[in-house]
C-alpha cells in the first residue's frame, strides 16, 4: 500500500469510528445499522465498505474506545510547569481541563450509560484510565499543597470537587442547558474559589 491510499484509508478508518460512536451514543449499538455507519461516515450505505477495516460493530465499538484511551490529554506535565504560590491559578486550569475533556467524552458517556454493563474489562479500562485519572489528578494538584494529608484523604477531597464539574456538564446536556444559565467560565471560576477555599482551611490545620 502507498503513502497515498494509507492515507486514505486510516482518514476512512476514522470517519468510520467517529460517525459509529456518535450513533451508537444517541441510538444504542443495536439500533445502529451498518448502513447507517456507513453513510454517516460518507460511504454508500450497505456496501460492506466498513467490513474492510472491521470485523463487527462491537470490534468498531471497541476500537472507538481504545481509540479514546490512546488520546486522552494528559495534564500532569502542565501542572507541574504551574508555580507554588498560585493555587487559584492551578484550579482553575484544573477545572478547565475537566470540563474540556467531559465535552470531549460526551458520546463515550452515553455510550458507556447504554452498553456499560456489556463491555466487561473493556469499561473497567475506561474507568480507570479516564474517570478514575481525572480524579487522581484533582488528588495531585490537592497533595501539591495539602502534602501533610494522607493520599485517600486527598482522593476523597478530590471525587468531591471533580464530581461537582461532572454534574455540572451533565446536567446540561440532559436537560438541555446548563442549571440557572451559567456559562462554563463563571462556573469554573466560582468552583476555582471553592476549592482555593477548601486547601485554605485544610493547610490551616496542618
Amino acid at each position: 500500500m502507498n503513502k497515498s491510499s494509507d492515507l486514505r484509508s486510516r482518514e476512512t478508518r476514522g470517519r468510520l469510528l467517529d460517525a459509529a460512536m456518535h450513533l451508537f451514543a444517541s441510538k444504542g449499538v443495536a439500533s445502529t445499522t451498518v448502513g447507517e455507519i456507513e453513510a454517516a461516515a460518507g460511504l454508500a450505505p450497505r456496501s460492506g465498505a466498513l467490513y474492510k477495516y472491521f470485523d463487527s460493530k462491537s470490534a468498531l465499538l471497541a476500537a472507538g474506545l481504545e481509540r479514546h484511551l490512546g488520546t486522552v490529554h494528559d495534564l500532569s506535565a502542565e501542572l507541574a510547569l504551574q508555580p507554588l504560590g498560585d493555587v487559584r491559578s492551578e484550579c482553575l486550569l484544573l477545572g478547565r481541563w475537566l470540563l474540556r475533556e467531559l465535552e470531549v467524552e460526551r458520546d463515550i458517556t452515553h455510550i458507556l450509560e447504554r452498553e456499560g454493563e456489556h463491555l466487561g474489562d473493556l469499561r473497567d479500562r475506561m474507568r480507570r484510565g479516564v474517570s478514575d485519572r481525572g480524579y487522581l489528578i484533582g488528588a495531585d494538584v490537592l497533595g501539591r499543597w495539602l502534602s501533610h494529608l494522607a493520599q485517600r484523604e486527598r482522593e476523597r477531597l478530590a471525587v468531591v470537587a471533580v464530581g461537582a464539574l461532572i454534574n455540572f456538564k451533565r446536567s446540561t446536556w440532559t436537560l438541555g442547558a446548563p442549571p440557572l444559565s451559567l456559562n462554563d467560565d463563571e462556573f469554573v471560576e466560582t468552583w476555582a474559589e471553592v476549592f482555593v477555599t477548601v486547601i485554605s482551611q485544610h493547610a490551616v490545620g496542618c
